[in-house]
């Protein structure tokens, strides 16, 4: 009878193993798109030439915080989740990218002020905003990647579906 149990608790710990791998995938995900809301409105806040200095601190944490989200996805164990390197891989790629945005719209928050920008805007396009251009582009392609293989397996474990501009 023990052996039964042991085999039926083994069982159990497989099944659930992807499970929360996947749980843990998708909290990371979940604070990533609030740390993605919280950098939308501040480049609007940098648009309008509104508290700048205030601003590019923001983001420069932000670009903090999307680094410790890095580390920990690299700590992260989603070795159970179908094609979980490629995963790893194309979700860390958007994750440094989005953080060297977050970094380059920082700057831009300190050249737009550096040039007098006008309370109301519209800030200039400078080489900073320009370099978060292309960055924000790397990132959108790295998560559309991440995407196309999240979300079959968010929808089988029951969490939801996103886009590239959810992450």
């Amino acid at each position: 009878m023990q052996a039964g149990t042991a085999t039926t608790q083994k069982s159990v710990q497989i099944t659930e193993q992807p499970q929360q791998e996947a749980s843990a995938l998708n909290d990371l995900l979940d604070r990533s798109a609030e740390q993605r809301r919280r950098v939308a409105a501040l480049t609007g806040q940098v648009s309008r030439c509104e508290s700048l200095s205030s601003a590019s601190q923001e983001l420069q944490d932000l670009a903090t915080d999307r680094q410790d989200l890095v580390d920990e996805l690299d700590q992260m164990d989603i070795s159970d989740l179908p094609g979980s390197q490629t995963l790893t891989v194309d979700l860390e790629d958007a994750l440094d990218a989005s953080r060297d945005s977050d970094r380059n719209y920082a700057d831009w928050a300190d050249e737009a002020g550096d040039a007098g920008c006008p309370r109301g805007g519209p800030a200039p396009h400078t080489a900073a905003y320009r370099a978060a251009q292309s960055t924000d582009q790397l990132a959108t392609e790295s998560k559309e990647d991440f995407v196309d293989l999240w979300n079959p397996i968010a929808s089988s474990y029951g969490f939801p579906e996103r886009s590239a501009r959810e992450i």
